[in-house]
């Protein structure tokens, strides 16, 4: 049910290469009681200053890296649990909206084990955000930028 809270899984939106998989998001279990969340989201921070995209490798091969931004954050999490406990709407499958893809949330406990809850949709599949609201309120206690390399190898 629980399992160590890890961004570093090759099935978070970028392939790490670290053979990691974590689980897919589920409902919050009954009985579990997490006391801080980790959020992580792409940012645009990446390493290559010399402007050829190589990482100042030298051999042109044009590779980059961006942002894999982890935030930890703590505080009163019952607006939290409460939002990311909403059902989500039986789907309607006419229907289809284009949005952005929310970050990855963990909810975690004491120990570091957590898991990844699912974010409640509406009938067309359209997340809805008061789960990311009520996790953006909370104080941010630490930001870690890991750079991910992406491009040609």
């Amino acid at each position: 049910m629980l399992e160590p809270a890890t961004c570093l899984a090759d099935n978070l939106g970028a392939s790490l290469g670290t053979g990691v998989l974590v689980s897919e998001p589920k409902p919050i279990p009954d009985g579990f009681t997490p006391t801080h969340v980790i959020t992580f989201d792409f940012g645009t921070d990446g390493d290559d200053n010399d402007n050829d995209n190589d990482n100042g490798r030298g051999d042109g091969r044009g590779d980059h890296t961006i942002g894999w931004v982890e935030q930890h954050r703590r505080g009163d999490l019952s607006a939290v649990l409460s939002a990311f406990r909403v059902p989500s709407d039986p789907r309607d499958p006419s229907c289809m909206t284009d949005q952005l893809v929310p970050p990855t949330v963990w909810l975690v406990d004491d120990q570091g084990y957590g898991m990844r809850p699912l974010v409640p949709q509406g009938t067309c599949g359209q997340y809805r955000w008061d789960a990311i609201e009520a996790v953006n309120t909370l104080p941010v206690t630490e930001t870690i930028v890991h750079q991910v390399s992406v491009g040609a190898r």
